[in-house]
Parts: structure tokens; C-alpha cells; sequence
């Protein structure tokens, strides 16, 4: 079963960290990198959970290219703590707004690309909790439609939320958990947004700056909802290590996981 967003292209991938993509690859590995040094909360804090997506998902990428067992044990670490939190989202909205949404994109990627490596329990859980998050978000958007982010397509929460059960979607019913329920997330995430090229920059001219700080999730989405093989194309080939970068390709130059930054190479 091919891995999501890079389907039968690890080979190329692989070859290209010594390469062409040497720069990006020393982004994911500095990154990653840094997680080591981290201890992730036990308990949920009130505080926003929404770093633990981009970190289960460069650990998982930096696996799946290197095979390198610190990696995976580093993945599983950040993972099965946020399986283990009873919501995803405190302060505002759990379960149905950013906190979950950047979770179920990130966890959904990390489970794509390391099931077969898990232990069957860990993956057992964390395909569990997608399945209840991914319902919690689903139940949500239909229950709000016509007010808040369910229907408001401008909206970096509408973005956000609908990438990550798109992603949940895809991840899930690939494994034929479910049948008709799932197959309605992505569709239902596909239809949230312009599904052009066009349409999407029609769309950012018309809107004020104070939106930006999602458009590269929703360039990464129309990834996602475009093929499960879409990796390929030149444009976004190499965006998925950079995904932990929170805000707009164009104005920001650095990551920021909570009060420690970390450059960005100017491309």
C-alpha cells in the first residue's frame, strides 16, 4: 500500500537527500533534531497542542527516508502522548477547531507512513483515535454548517480542520475500516474549498493579510485532496518537511514550536 503524499517515489526521495534536496533535508534533520531535546506534556495543557502534529509527522517522514531506528523511537514518543490525551483541545473548541484539525493532519500522516512499523498495539490505538477525532470534527461540521468555520471558506480554521479530516479520511479508509462514513470526509473537505489553481488565487487577492497565516495549509491540502500520489509534482515535491512551519511561505522566515525558534533557509 503506497504511503500517503509519497506513493512510489521513496527511492527518488532518498536519493535526493544527498542531492538536489540536501538543503531541505537539513531543515527536517535539524528539526527533528531538536525534538530529541524535548519533553512533551504528559497532561494536556491549556495551552495550544497544535506542535504535535508537524512533530509526529517530520519524525515520521525522517523515518520513512533514513530508517533510522531514533526516528521512529522519537515518533512513537510524541504519538502515543497525544493518543493519549481524552480531547485534543482545551481552551477553545476541543476536539472541533485548530488543536484538532493540525492533529489529525499530522498524526494521519505519521500513521500513513509508519504503520507497518509500529507495534500492532500502538498502531491499533492510534488508528482508534484518528477513527474518534475524525468523527468528533465530521459531527461537528455538519452540526455548524452555515456558521463558524464549517462554511466559511476564507477561514484558516475552515482550512485547517478540513485538511486534517481529509487526511483522516484518506489514511483510514485506505485501510477499509469503514466504509461510507469515511468516504465522506474527504469529500465533504474537498468540496470546502476552490478546487482550482485559479480559483485559489482569485481567492488570496481578494482577501486581507490578516488571512495568510494558512495559506501554505491550504496549498498543502489541495496536496492531500489531489491524489495520495501528488507528491511527484516539481512545485510541491519537497513542501512536506516544511510543514511544521506555521504561517505563510512568503512572510515568515522562522519556526516557531512554543517560544524557540528556528531559522528557515531563504530560498
Amino acid at each position: 500500500m503506497q504511503p500517503l503524499l509519497i506513493g512510489d517515489r521513496l527511492d527518488e526521495l532518498r536519493a535526493a537527500l544527498t542531492t538536489t534536496h540536501t538543503a531541505q533535508w537539513r531543515r527536517l534533520y535539524e528539526q527533528c533534531d531538536w525534538y530529541r531535546g524535548q519533553s512533551p506534556p504528559t497532561e494536556h495543557p491549556t495551552a495550544s497542542i497544535t506542535y504535535f502534529g508537524p512533530a509526529a509527522m517530520n519524525l515520521a517522514l525522517a523515518y520513512r527516508l533514513t530508517r533510522q531506528p531514533g526516528y521512529l523511537a522519537e515518533a512513537r514518543r510524541w504519538i502515543s502522548t497525544a493518543v493519549a490525551f481524552p480531547h485534543w483541545g482545551k481552551a477553545k473548541l476541543p476536539d472541533h477547531d485548530l488543536d484538532a484539525g493540525w492533529l489529525l493532519h499530522g498524526l494521519s500522516l505519521a500513521y500513513s507512513w509508519l504503520r507497518d512499523d509500529l507495534p500492532g498495539d500502538e498502531a491499533d490505538a492510534l488508528r482508534a483515535k484518528l477513527l474518534l477525532q475524525g468523527e468528533r470534527m465530521y459531527d461537528f461540521a455538519v452540526q455548524t454548517e452555515g456558521t463558524w468555520w464549517s462554511s466559511s471558506y476564507w477561514q484558516n480554521h475552515n482550512w485547517i480542520c478540513y485538511t486534517g479530516l481529509a487526511a483522516a479520511g484518506y489514511v483510514l479508509d485506505q485501510r477499509r475500516l469503514t466504509g461510507d462514513l469515511l468516504q465522506q470526509w474527504p469529500s465533504r473537505s474537498h468540496s470546502s474549498v476552490p478546487s482550482s489553481s485559479s480559483s485559489w488565487r482569485s481567492t488570496m487577492t481578494c482577501l486581507p493579510a490578516v488571512h495568510a497565516d494558512a495559506l501554505s495549509l491550504w496549498q498543502y491540502w489541495a496536496t492531500v485532496a489531489g491524489s495520495s500520489r501528488c507528491i511527484g509534482s516539481r512545485s510541491m515535491s519537497w513542501r512536506v518537511p516544511q510543514l511544521a512551519r506555521y504561517g505563510c511561505a512568503s512572510k515568515y522566515r522562522s519556526i516557531s514550536l512554543r517560544g524557540s525558534p528556528l531559522k528557515l533557509p531563504h530560498s
